[in-house]
C-alpha cells in the first residue's frame, strides 16, 4: 500500500512544478502512477519525479496555469489532512 501524507510546497516564483512532500513509498513506479493520476485531474502533466531519499516528489505540468490551479486545489485538500490511498 502506498500512502502520501499531504504536504505541498507553494513556490514563491512562477513555475510549472508542484512539490509533494512527506511521502511514504511503496513501489517507485506505482508511486509515480498514483501521483500522475491524482494531480492529472487538474491539468496535463509532463513528468512526475519521485525522490525517495528525500520523501518527496515533483509533478511538472505542461503549462504554469495548470500548476497554479493544482497547487491551490491541493493546498485546500491538505488543509483537511487528506491522504492519497491506493
Amino acid at each position: 500500500m502506498w500512502t502520501g501524507c499531504s504536504h505541498l510546497a507553494y513556490f514563491r516564483t512562477y513555475t510549472r512544478f508542484v512539490r509533494v512532500g512527506w511521502l511514504c513509498f511503496g513501489q517507485l513506479k506505482e508511486t509515480e502512477e498514483i501521483l500522475a493520476r491524482h494531480f492529472g485531474e487538474w491539468g496535463p502533466i509532463e513528468d512526475v519525479s519521485v525522490k525517495p531519499k528525500h520523501h518527496c516528489a515533483f509533478v511538472r505540468y505542461r503549462h504554469r496555469i495548470y500548476a497554479e490551479f493544482g497547487k491551490v486545489i491541493a493546498l485546500q485538500s491538505s488543509a483537511t489532512n487528506s491522504i492519497i490511498h491506493v
